[in-house]
This record gives structure tokens, C-alpha cells and sequence, in this order.
């Protein structure tokens, strides 16, 4: 055993200074100056105020008590430091804020080069958030008027300086952040097509978090009754955690109410008078019951595996869809905690992406039905069911309920591993690392964190645990704007570097999915990569031929605050495409089968009793839980420097350095490195 430890050197903590030498200094970019702000922000104030009174008068017949206010949006270019006290010290709530990397260069707002020139690159800034009734509003005024007349701005009140030398823009939040940014109008457009004239809508509206709990207790009661008087109704209590600063209520509006708002907003008013949508407590209006996890009709081959059993408490977990627990890759493996029974959801056939990646975490990839199975139980509980309105009965995608938060089931699962439910006691205590190998389609990152990110994040402080999170698929086709003929003409390297310019052409489309962005988890990709050896092609591509790269099917992109997202790519299997039909055509389809290439797995056959089929599967599933595999294996060899070499290592510190050593490795192979200079010079 000692000859198999790697070499591991806890040094004592210890201060270390700055090194010497002269600073760097990050320079603010260029604004205009004070005669020219003082223009172009009165006509924004100006309109401001306009559009406040418009609401207020709007507001004062449709809701008995509701106080007027309105959320602030500033959009600075640069930064200013500690502006929330100044935000405070006028009377206005402090709601937020966050960096912005995308407001276009012009002639009043460029970044500079080193010689002080103007250049294209789109500028950075920050979004500051708060809330205000009409007296903030006043004072605010008051201060603009100070500035724009060049006065000493109030003690307190003198960050308000800087902000108004550089404010881009200052508006209210409004219909374009709530309904158009997070894709809802589009949402509802393509639903009202097909959809019944009187069937229900459901969604989910998330409200800004207010710091006072009557504030936040009178905010659900002026959504209540604002859905009422729109013909809704609530699916169910609101959900209201401080911890995260997370507050929202699932809903139900009828088609016709959202038929009239598409059309208000068509109209040249761009303007609606149903109230709900204008309401200042609404942050964001999102769907919900998203389909998580998505598989096609196929039952797989027959493979002899190897039974077994285990009795060691676990130390890795699976929030996931139910897993076949009889399958001969599984049974006596898996420690399974079923509180909902949401198991006799399922039917046979239907138990796929859950019994994949628990064959995955506990297997690996299984090559010819051969393994090297973990030693230790992994404790399983499942946070999603079949969707009742995805297909027929064995073939249908697996959901969180429209009437259910996300959020709420992963921390009631967790809290029962480490604290127990009522009566149950903690059901797996001694957990260092939990799976998830899901992720919400409808939401990809991209300024502040969502709720179930913001979620993880609490959760591994609080119980010191690592949570590892699939950055997410990108299911979509891929247009190479080349024949078939023309792209095979091209040499492997000519054809990964045509490929690679391709995806970069679309990174925006790719951004990683909620939860992905979150800070404490390690974020998990996937390389195009399987031991699934030699396979029969016919008609499917490969779009980055004998590469070590990112799947073409992965997605990309920063985390918050322009961090490293993903941390770490895993084996996902190589993703094939569908060969276009026709020789002109440039646009190659995702390959859905279940042949190799790809990563051998465990399968949930639609014939009852049968528990040895295996298919291949590909994607960042996958290679999220080959990475809690080997997050596993770390911990027995830390566990291993504890008991037997006599290492005083912390419990509460375990999943630190599981993280730590799990990423230490990571390196993108020479090739591959190559590969990616090439296509981006």
C-alpha cells in the first residue's frame, strides 16, 4: 500500500507579503466628461421620472395598499467601491449587483490601450440594484441636481459622485429583464401556437429579496392577489430562503392573459396594463417543471457483469432520477433513500439516467463487462420523477414538478444525510462528495448566480461537502458551412481546426447551465474521449477526429466573475454526428444512439426482470460522475494516510483537499493545446 501513496506535503500556514515592486494599477475606462453626462443622464432622469409617475397612477386603482416603488437599475462603466452605504444613506433598499462585460464601445465609453487610444473592446462595468418609493426618488433628484451643478455633495452621499460621472445608463426594471431576458416571451410564444385556449400556463416568478420580513410577507400578498386579479392562482406556498436570498412562488396564468400581453407588447405602446408584469417586487418571471434528464427508446445488449456486495458506509452520494436496483451492476451496492417513494412513479424502462450514473460512479466505464468496483455503499436519493406529460408510459423524461423548486428538494436531501428528517436520523453522515449529473436547460448563466447555484454553494459550507455539478450539454445541431465532400476533403487537423472556429463562432450559445456556475462545486466537463476501442461508423461523423479535446457537444464559458468554468474535464465519450443525407448540406445532427462509441454503462431494460443490459452513452453526465468516482477513490487514499501512516488530517477538511488534489492534475494535452491555438489565431 505505501508504495501506491502519492506524495502529499501539508506545510504550516503562514503570512506571506506582496512581492516587491511597482503595482499594477487596472485603469477605469474612458467617460465623458461632466457637461456632456449632465445631458445625456437629465434626459434618462427625466424619463425616469415620467415613466415612475405613468406606474404610480396605474398602480393606484389596482391594488388597494400597494405602496408605489420601483427598482433602480444604474449601469456604470468601471467600478465604484462600497456604493451600498451611499445607496442606503438616500432611503433607498440596496437589492444587488453585479459585473457587466458587454456594453459597446462608443464615443463616450471605450476601453483604453496602453497608449491611451481608443479600442473595440466591449467595455466592463457594474449593475447596481435597488428598490425606492417616491421619496428616494426625490432625494436622488435632489443629488443629480447637486452634481449637474457642480456642488459638495453631501458627507455620506459622495459616492454618488463617481457614479454619476460614470453612469451608462439608469432606468427602471422593468418587462425587459423579467419576461424578455430570461426567454419567457419567447417561451410563450411558441407555447400559445399549439397550445388549448383554456389550458393553464404554469411558471415560476422569483421576487427581489427584501431585507425586512414584513416587507418580503406583504410582497407575497401583493403577488397573490395580483395573480388573482389576472385570472391565476398560486400552485403553492411561496418558498422563502435567507440563507440564499431566495424568494419565490410557483404560479398558474390562463392562455388568454398571456395571449393579451404578447399583444400589448406588440403593439406600439410596447406596453401592458395587466399589473402583475409590472409589479416592482417581481425580479424574474422563469419556466418551470424543465425536463432534467432526457433519453431515447432503446433497451440495449446483454452483459455479463460481475455481482457483488458492499458494506461500508458511503462517502459519495447521487441526487438523481431512480436507479434499477436490481440490475446486476448495482444490486448490494447502492445505499437507497427514498422519503416521496417517487419510485412507483416509475415504470420499467424508465429508471435509464439514474441507473447510468450510479453505474458509472460505482463502476466507471466498463469495458468487455469488466470493472473495479468501489468498496464502499453509495447512498442514492432521488430528486426527480417520470414527467406525466413527456410521452407514453417507459419512454417519458424525468422533471421536477411545475408545482416543486429544485431548490427545495436538493436541500431537504442533504439535510437528511447530515441531520435527518423528523424522526429519521441522518442517513449518511460521513458523505464528502455528491453527484450531479443535472442541470436546468432553461437557464444558462450568465450574470449572478441562480438560486440552486447560490444553494450548493450554502450547503457545501455548511455541512463541508463537495458537490460535483455537470457544466451541461449542448444538444444542438452544428452548422460547419461545408459540403460533405468538402469536409472530407480536409485532413483530420484541417477538420478540427474548421470545427473548433465553428464552436467559438457560437461560445454565447453555449454558456454553462445552472447550477454549474456555483463556486464551491467543481464545475465538470467532458473530453471526447471513451475506451469503447473500434466502432462500425456508418452514417455519423466525427467532428474532431483522434483529438484529446472538449466534446463537440460540451458547453463553455466563464463563471461568475469571469472565473475558470468547468474546473476539470472527464471522459464523456466521443460524440458522433448524423452525416447530413444530402452532399451540399452543412448541418450535422446530434448522434442519439446507443452503440459505441461512448462509455459502456448499466441500463434499465422496458422488460421487467431482465437487469444485464448495457448501452454506450456520451456527454458530461457522464463524466460528472466518473469525476465523484474519482473524488471517492481520493478519499480512500487520504483515508488510507489517516489509519495507516498516522496523518492528522481534519475531517472538516477532507472535501477541501479531495477538491484540491482532484483538480491538481488537470491538463490539457499538448495535441489538444495545439489544436486550440491553430483554430484561434
Amino acid at each position: 500500500m505505501a508504495t501506491s501513496l502519492p506524495l502529499l506535503v501539508f506545510p504550516l500556514a503562514k503570512s506571506i507579503p506582496p512581492p516587491k515592486g511597482k503595482p499594477v494599477v487596472i485603469g477605469q475606462p474612458h467617460v465623458p466628461g461632466r457637461g456632456k453626462q449632465a445631458v445625456r443622464l437629465g434626459s434618462q432622469l427625466t424619463a425616469l421620472q415620467q415613466e415612475f409617475d405613468r406606474y404610480k397612477a396605474s398602480v393606484s386603482s389596482s391594488l388597494a395598499g400597494l405602496e408605489p416603488e420601483t427598482v433602480l437599475v444604474i449601469e456604470i462603466a468601471g467600478s465604484v467601491n462600497d456604493f451600498r452605504q451611499a445607496v442606503e444613506a438616500i432611503g433607498l433598499e440596496w437589492l444587488g449587483e453585479w459585473d457587466i462585460d458587454d456594453i459597446p464601445p462608443a464615443e463616450d465609453f471605450f476601453e483604453c490601450n496602453t497608449k491611451g487610444a481608443p479600442t473595440e473592446k466591449a467595455v466592463k462595468g457594474r449593475m447596481f440594484l435597488s428598490l425606492g418609493n417616491e421619496s428616494g426618488m426625490r432625494e436622488l433628484l435632489s443629488l443629480w441636481e447637486q452634481w449637474k451643478n457642480n456642488k459638495k455633495l453631501p458627507t455620506g452621499k459622495t459616492k454618488w459622485r463617481d457614479v454619476f460621472n460614470q453612469t451608462v445608463q439608469i432606468r427602471r426594471w422593468g418587462i425587459e429583464e423579467a419576461l424578455r431576458e430570461t426567454g419567457m416571451l419567447d417561451r410563450w410564444r411558441d407555447l400559445l401556437d399549439p397550445i388549448n385556449p383554456v389550458q393553464p400556463i404554469h411558471c415560476q416568478i422569483e421576487l427581489f429579496y427584501r431585507k425586512l420580513g414584513e416587507r418580503r410577507a406583504q410582497g407575497e400578498r401583493n403577488v397573490t392577489a395580483l395573480l388573482e386579479a389576472a385570472g391565476g392562482r398560486t400552485l403553492g406556498s411561496f418558498i422563502d430562503m435567507p440563507e440564499i436570498a431566495f424568494h419565490a412562488v410557483k404560479a398558474e396564468l390562463p392562455a388568454e392573459r398571456i395571449r393579451q400581453l404578447l399583444i400589448d407588447l406588440d403593439s406600439d405602446a410596447h406596453d401592458t396594463d395587466i399589473q402583475l408584469f409590472k409589479f416592482h417586487g417581481v425580479m424574474y418571471f422563469r419556466p418551470t417543471g424543465q425536463s432534467l434528464a432526457v433519453t431515447e427508446d432503446g433497451d440495449g445488449v446483454d452483459t455479463e457483469i460481475s455481482e457483488g456486495e458492499v458494506d461500508l458506509p458511503p462517502i459519495a452520494a447521487i441526487l438523481d432520477g431512480v436507479p434499477n436496483l436490481q440490475h446486476q451492476a448495482l444490486k448490494g451496492r447502492l445505499l437507497f433513500d427514498d422519503p416521496d417513494n417517487l419510485s412507483a412513479q416509475y415504470q420499467p424502462g424508465e429508471r435509464k439516467h439514474g441507473t447510468a450514473m450510479a453505474s458509472l460512479v460505482v463502476h466507471g466505464e466498463m469495458v468487455d463487462g469488466q470493472s473495479d468496483p468501489l468498496q464502499r455503499l453509495v447512498y442514492v436519493l432521488p430528486i426527480m420523477q417520470p414527467d406525466r406529460h413527456s410521452g407514453d408510459p417507459g419512454i417519458r423524461s424525468e422533471h421536477v414538478p411545475d408545482e416543486v423548486f429544485f431548490e427545495d428538494r436538493i436541500a431537504r436531501a442533504v439535510r437528511r444525510m447530515f441531520e435527518g428528517e423528523g424522526a429519521v436520523p441522518a442517513q449518511a453522515p460521513d458523505v464528502c462528495v455528491i453527484n450531479l449529473s443535472i442541470g436546468d436547460p432553461a437557464r444558462p448563466f450568465i450574470h449572478t448566480p441562480s438560486p440552486w447555484a447560490r444553494l450548493l454553494d450554502w450547503l457545501s459550507w455548511k455541512y463541508r461537502v463537495l458537490f460535483c455539478v455537470s457544466a451541461g450539454n449542448y444538444p444542438e445541431r452544428i452548422d460547419i458551412g461545408l459540403s460533405v465532400p468538402d469536409f472530407r476533403a480536409l485532413t483530420n487537423e484541417q477538420q478540427v481546426e474548421h470545427v473548433l472556429k465553428c464552436i467559438q463562432a457560437d461560445l454565447s450559445g453555449r454558456r454553462i447551465l445552472s447550477p454549474a456556475e456555483s463556486i464551491n462545486a467543481i464545475s465538470v466537463g467532458a473530453t471526447h474521449s471513451d475506451s469503447s476501442g473500434d466502432y462500425y461508423q456508418g452514417q455519423r461523423t466525427d467532428l474532431l477526429p483522434r483529438t484529446s479535446l472538449f466534446s463537440p457537444a460540451a458547453r463553455l464559458g466563464h463563471g461568475f466573475r469571469r472565473s475558470v468554468k468547468p474546473e476539470v474535464l472527464m471522459p464523456g465519450g466521443r460524440q458522433l454526428y448524423s452525416t447530413p443525407r444530402i452532399d451540399r448540406d452543412s448541418v450535422y445532427n446530434i448522434d442519439k444512439s446507443y452503440s459505441a462509441p461512448g462509455q459502456k454503462v448499466a441500463w434499465d431494460s422496458s422488460q421487467p426482470g431482465d437487469i444485464s443490459k448495457t448501452v454506450y452513452l456520451r456527454g458530461t453526465s457522464n463524466a460528472t460522475a466518473l469525476a465523484t468516482r474519482s473524488a471517492a477513490r481520493i478519499y480512500e487514499v487520504l483515508d488510507a494516510l489517516r489509519t495507516e501512516q498516522g496523518e492528522d488530517i481534519p475531517q472538516g477538511l477532507i472535501s477541501v483537499l479531495i477538491k484540491a488534489l482532484l483538480v491538481h492534475g488537470a491538463k490539457q494535452d499538448d495535441d489538444g493545446c495545439k489544436a486550440i491555438t491553430a483554430a484561434l489565431k
